[in-house]
C-alpha cells in the first residue's frame, strides 16, 4: 500500500484548478462548430476534436488531483461521477421537460415529436436513430456527407 502512495505522490497537479488558456481553446472550438454551422468554414470537425481534447485534459486533472489526495481508485471515481451527474443531469432533465412543454403548446405534429421522449430520458437516442433518414439516406452518405470523402466515417460502412 506504501507504493501505491509513493506513485501517488508523484504526479504532481498544480493547485491551480482553473486553467485560463482552456478558456481559450473552448472559444476557438466554438467559433469553428459556428462557422461550420453557418456555411463559412467546412472545417467544424476541428472544434468537435479540439472539445474531446480539451475534455479529455481537463477529466485527467481532475481524476489526477483526487488521486494525489489519496483517494482509493474506487472513490476517486464514484466521486467523479457524482460531480458529472449533479452537474449535467439537472440541466438535461430540464432542457427536455421545456422542449416538452413548448412542444405540447405549439407543435401540430407533438405526436410525431413525443416519440422521441422516452429514448431521450434513457439514453438511448442515439442507438434509436441509426436507422433513420437522418444517420444514413440510401446513398452511402452519412450528414450529406459520402463516406469516400470522410475517412473518419468510412469505417462505419
Amino acid at each position: 500500500m506504501g507504493a501505491k502512495r509513493d506513485a501517488a505522490a508523484a504526479v504532481t497537479v498544480p493547485l491551480q484548478s482553473y486553467v485560463p488558456g482552456i478558456d481559450g481553446l473552448r472559444c476557438l472550438a466554438v467559433l469553428a462548430v459556428l462557422l461550420f454551422h453557418g456555411g463559412i468554414s467546412r472545417t467544424g470537425w476541428v472544434g468537435v476534436w479540439l472539445f474531446f481534447v480539451i475534455s479529455g485534459f481537463v477529466i485527467t486533472r481532475s481524476l489526477l488531483a483526487s488521486a494525489a489526495l489519496g483517494l482509493s481508485p474506487q472513490e476517486v471515481l464514484r466521486q467523479f461521477y457524482l460531480k458529472r451527474a449533479f452537474r449535467i443531469l439537472p440541466l438535461y432533465l430540464g432542457a427536455i421537460l421545456i422542449f416538452t412543454l413548448v412542444i405540447l403548446v405549439f407543435s401540430s405534429d407533438r405526436d410525431e415529436k413525443l416519440e422521441h421522449l422516452p429514448y431521450l430520458l434513457t439514453f438511448t437516442y442515439n442507438f434509436y436513430r441509426l436507422d433513420s433518414d437522418y444517420v444514413y439516406n440510401g446513398s452511402s452518405a452519412i450528414f450529406g456527407v459520402s463516406a469516400s470523402r470522410n475517412s473518419s466515417i468510412s469505417c462505419i460502412r
